[in-house]
């Protein structure tokens, strides 16, 4: 007889929204966290396949030569262009996908696992989850110190989107 397998439950919110306090305490408390975003990152550089069709898709200089990820590169290269955007994640998530369910897996005799990641319902990666918790913070007082304005000074573009909404 198998074991029962956790429950996954997905932690989501804009930026500043305390996504990251909140796992933090799950964390201290001996719940297993995976934060999507940090594993997008390592995954980038470090998965040769996705490496092959970065460098293919947005050039030699997506990588350092170190073989390191040019994050500054990319950012500016890419999110300007919703096209662009949407080429990296679709290059992006289905590894991240992938990594999340082998981190399932390793992780299987605790009764519940946390997947935090901002972009749960536009990645599609709710789908993965049986439970989301959406944190919130108004702007004015998010614990990020994003008071009314991303870094940038323009207001974030993040709002929920909710499947059927």
């Amino acid at each position: 007889m198998s074991s029962p397998s956790p429950l996954r439950i997905g932690i989501t919110g804009g930026i500043g929204s305390g996504k990251t306090v909140v796992t933090r305490i799950f964390a201290a408390l001996g719940v297993p966290v995976y934060d999507a975003d940090s594993r997008a990152k390592w995954i980038m550089s470090h998965d040769p396949a996705l490496k092959e069709n970065l460098l293919r898709a947005f050039g030699p200089q997506t990588y350092t030569s170190g073989g390191g990820l040019n994050r500054t590169y990319l950012a500016s290269s890419v999110f300007h262009d919703p096209g662009k955007v949407t080429l990296l994640n679709r290059l992006v998530h289905p590894r991240v996908g992938a990594d999340f369910i082998r981190w399932t897996e390793a992780h299987s005799h605790f009764p519940y696992l946390l997947k935090e990641a901002a972009l749960l319902f536009e990645s599609g990666s709710y789908r993965e989850l049986d439970k989301v918790i959406a944190v919130y913070a108004p702007w004015r007082c998010a614990p990020g110190g994003y008071c009314g304005a991303t870094p940038t000074g323009r207001k974030p573009m993040w709002r929920p989107s909710w499947p059927g909404r």
